[in-house]
This record gives structure tokens, C-alpha cells and sequence, in this order.
């Protein structure tokens, strides 16, 4: 698995509707995000290091468990409404 590609599927899945909106909020440059999802310089290293601490997982893996996350804090914040 790598980095690129889980911070590529996370920014797709999020509410952001363009890379610039993306580094408007981040303050990193579009440049730099463009080359972090597509692998290229800055997280060529960053993706082999990240492959080797989760090649047990796949992204699909990684990403069903961020959901699960979410999903929980979901409800802990109902049910604490509720109190």
C-alpha cells in the first residue's frame, strides 16, 4: 500500500471539491499535493517506508477502518446529544 495512494483515496472521499480548496486550507502548495498523490518526488521514500509498516493491510483495509472511526465518533456525538 502506499502513502500516494491512501491520501489520494482520502481526499476523494472527503468534502473537498478541488485540489486548491485542499491547499487553501493546508497552506501547501498545489504542486506539492499534485505530486503527493501521484507519488512523484517528495513521497517516492515517504511511500516506501509506508508499504513496509502496512503491507499486511490494502488501502480498501485502511479505509473501512477510518469509516468504522468515523461512524463511532458519529455516534458518541447522538448519543451525547441525548444526554
Amino acid at each position: 500500500m502506499k502513502l500516494s495512494s491512501v491520501l489520494k483515496k482520502l481526499y476523494e472521499e472527503s468534502e473537498f471539491t478541488s485540489v486548491g480548496s485542499l491547499s487553501d486550507k493546508t497552506g501547501i502548495g498545489k504542486g506539492f499535493i499534485d505530486r503527493a498523490f501521484a507519488g512523484k518526488n517528495t513521497t517516492e521514500k515517504l511511500d516506501i517506508l509506508f508499504h513496509e509498516l502496512t503491507k499486511e493491510l490494502t488501502k480498501e483495509n485502511l479505509i473501512c477502518a477510518i469509516d468504522l472511526i468515523k461512524s463511532v465518533k458519529k455516534s458518541q456525538i447522538e448519543q451525547d446529544q441525548l444526554i
